[in-house]
């Protein structure tokens, strides 16, 4: 979707000093570059896979409000209502930032406009932390003779350009109506290592709480599938191939999934398969829970198939092809040791490394 920065205003936020708040956005005559600058990250995040959606645990906590704030703010009040807003924003995330070598950011709070399908431009906000990176420019310089001589010069306040992505961002939709799935997405890149880190930005900072849209939950249940299939294949080789994977296939085909205890039961799998089944599908929030397939995910997830095995044996098969390529796997013993005994058939075999 084409994107338009409105408005933008930017805070240095330092917990080791005390805050000098922005008063206004940035002016109109500001370098167009410095708003692509904007335009790029907030494009690129909105693509990471890393991408997930919340909801305010409450419209009235502060940052809520500023956010539907701004979002409702017309005309001339959009400016003050930045500043005003940025100062709550700045104020909530200056005590949490983590203790590390250099806690310094930069929030920068975008008004950006989004055109919809039907053609309609819908407003939202964008929430972007800027960590500052370090590196060389090089620079021009003359010594005690009046030579001239290029030399590098080591900054440590540098900006990460649009081509390396933010740990940390958060696009809030309109609130008013506050729509019926999720308030807002986020990027929070450490959340899946430290539950602490994650509770520092989206609900200590922005005062959410993660929410599964049909993107991740599809994401979710595609990752449950493949590890549920790599566990069946130890208990049993055949137990996927004919028994789950033609249910897992027929499931797919609708528009919404609901993955329940009786549709397992239906399965007739072995108790102990059973078991498994559930826990992989618990593990990835997926189990007796309906929710909508996003198509786009799910067939770009499924084109093509991927194998590994013993020593770097990498295998990689369009899904359409695979039944004519890779044959169902076998058991077998070989000098006492248990192996899988893979048979593919191709018209081609070549080394290409």
């Amino acid at each position: 979707m084409p994107i338009r920065i409105a408005e933008v205003i930017l805070q240095r936020v330092d917990p080791s000093e005390e805050l000098k708040l922005s008063e206004r956005p940035l002016p109109p005559d500001t370098a167009p570059e410095i708003f692509d600058y904007f335009r790029d990250h907030i494009s690129n995040s909105l693509r990471s896979q890393n991408l997930g959606t919340a909801r305010f645990l409450n419209l009235d906590d502060p940052v809520a409000d500023a956010c539907r704030g701004l979002l409702a703010a017309e005309g001339k009040r959009v400016s003050s209502a930045l500043a005003k807003s940025l100062g709550i924003l700045a104020k909530r995330l200056q005590p949490l930032l983590p203790k590390r070598r250099d806690p310094r950011c930069d929030l920068a709070v975008c008004i950006y406009e989004v055109e919809a399908d039907d053609g309609v431009s819908e407003r939202r906000l964008a929430l972007l932390k800027l960590d500052p990176s370090e590196g060389y420019r090089v620079e021009v310089k003359k010594d005690e003779k009046g030579l001239t001589f290029y030399t590098m010069v080591y900054e440590t306040e540098m900006l990460p350009t649009p081509k390396n992505e933010l740990q940390k961002c958060a696009f809030v939709r309109s609130l008013q109506p506050r729509p019926g799935d999720f308030d807002l997405s986020v990027l929070d890149k450490e959340s899946r290592k430290s539950d602490v880190v994650a509770s520092y930005w989206i609900r200590d900072f922005l005062g959410a709480e993660p929410v599964l849209d049909a993107r991740r939950s599809t994401k979710n249940l595609l990752e449950a599938l493949v590890g549920i299939e790599n566990q069946l294949l130890v208990l049993d080789v055949d137990l996927w191939r004919n028994k789950l994977a033609p249910a897992v296939r027929t499931a797919l085909a609708g528009e919404t999934i609901h993955l329940t205890r009786r549709w397992i039961d239906d399965l007739g799998l072995p108790i102990e398969s059973a078991t498994q089944v559930i826990a992989g599908l618990k593990s990835k929030e997926v189990f007796d829970r309906a929710f909508p397939l996003d198509r786009p995910i799910l067939e770009k997830a499924t084109q093509t198939i991927s194998f590994k095995g013993d020593h770097e044996l990498r295998v990689e098969v369009l899904e359409v092809h695979l039944e004519d390529v890779v044959q169902p796997p076998k058991r077998v013993v070989i000098a006492g040791e248990s192996y899988y005994e893979i048979v593919l058939r191709t018209k081609k075999w070549e080394r290409t490394s």
